[in-house]
């Protein structure tokens, strides 16, 4: 299958418009915020896939995009190159189901899920994990499962590659486990539990999310204990211990946030939290566990960096053109306006590595092209 792609020129000089508003701590809106408006010219990389298929943009590693492309049950795997303007296929797979939206990297190799049905007249799934080398441009499938969960979240931690996983017992129950994985696909259960062993009588504990910042292990817990249901954010060090247990309970009933939770960051002293109806919330705890909401939005997506113990974390407000830059050093944030060129398209999604933004902008909803822009997320 034939990828369609336009080349909008490998330094194509873009006039950028940045409107930058200062915002408290406090939240996002700020009748008092100072305004700064500044114009900047940024060489900038551009290409254009065509969007008449299912196409997920997976992750960007240095100059390379890894993406995916979607015709019924078939999936069809590229690497697209800003430097050599290469749009490479690494990987086709049949009987597709599902992709996970959790990726981990691993020096030059990602990671992450996809789910498969067991053969094409069946409509049994399991589960594989992949991994993709940037380098030498190659997917292989690392290891397969048939567990209750799919979508399963993943993070490298210790060099190896942890995935949290959900089962069933024989009364129907679900629990959680972390399974670690090292480069050769090995495979171990690590015992990992904020509870102890008396507390498991009388509790029941299932860990929903999982990330790491590669210093630490963080979870989203629930437990259940005489059918009343508590929230809880965990940290755990290298030797998998609880480091930092805070109950979260009320900010799912204060913000209304649902415990379908689909995505979940850690960093520094911060959290995030978004759950299935997009609702996002940022949240920064201090040295005496209060906790204190920066904001909490609709439809807005943390901008994940494989570089981890950045200075500055990014935001996006999808179908608009704004992106929220965090400084986690003094909790200051600053929205940035990117409107890229004259026809005023919204943000799709974003993506991020080290100093570079990759946006994804698209006029209308029957835009048959995706313009992908990679940028430096940081022109002042």
């Amino acid at each position: 299958m034939k990828s369609n792609i336009i080349f909008r020129g490998r330094c194509l000089l873009l006039h950028l418009f940045i409107c930058v508003i200062l915002c408290s701590c406090t939240g996002i809106e700020n009748s008092n915020a100072e305004t700064e408006y500044e114009t900047i010219d940024l060489q900038t990389s551009a290409v254009a896939f065509e969007s008449n298929n299912i196409k997920s943009y997976i992750a960007l590693y240095q100059s390379k995009l890894l993406h995916s492309e979607v015709i019924g049950d078939h999936a069809d795997y590229y690497i697209y190159d800003f430097l050599t303007e290469k749009n490479s296929k690494i990987f086709s797979l049949e009987n597709y189901a599902l992709e996970g939206t959790s990726s981990t990297f691993l020096d030059d190799v990602i990671y992450f899920y996809v789910t498969v049905y067991v053969d094409s007249a069946s409509s049994d799934m399991m589960n594989l994990l992949y991994k993709v080398d940037f380098s030498s441009e190659t997917m292989e499938e690392v290891s397969r499962n048939t567990y209750y969960r799919f979508l399963t979240p993943v993070a490298e931690y210790n060099d190896k590659i942890l995935a949290l996983q959900w089962e069933q017992d024989s009364d129907g129950n679900v629990y959680s486990f972390v399974e670690s994985t090292d480069e050769k696909g090995n495979t171990t259960v690590v015992d990992i539990s904020s509870i102890t062993e008396q507390e498991k009588n009388e509790t029941k504990n299932i860990q929903i999310l999982m990330y790491s910042d590669n210093e630490y292990l963080y979870f989203v817990e629930k437990e259940t204990t005489n059918y009343i249901v508590r929230y809880y954010f965990t940290k755990y060090n290298s030797k998998f211990k609880c480091q930092l247990k805070l109950d979260i309970t009320s900010l799912f009933l204060e913000y209304d946030i649902t415990d379908n939770l689909g995505k979940f960051y850690a960093f520094e002293n911060y959290f995030c939290l978004r759950d299935a109806s997009w609702n996002i919330m940022l949240c920064e705890y201090d040295e005496d566990n209060e906790i204190d909401v920066l904001f909490c939005e609709y439809d807005t997506e943390y901008i994940e960096n494989p570089c981890k113990n950045l200075q500055y974390e990014f935001f996006f407000a999808r179908d608009t053109t704004d992106i929220y830059r965090l400084d986690t050093q003094t909790g200051e944030i600053k929205i940035q306006n990117y409107s890229i060129n004259d026809e005023y398209p919204v943000i799709r999604c974003v993506y991020s590595y080290g100093d570079y933004l990759l946006i994804l902008e698209r006029s209308n909803s029957s835009d048959e092209w995706d313009t992908l822009y990679l940028l430096p997320k940081d022109p002042d």
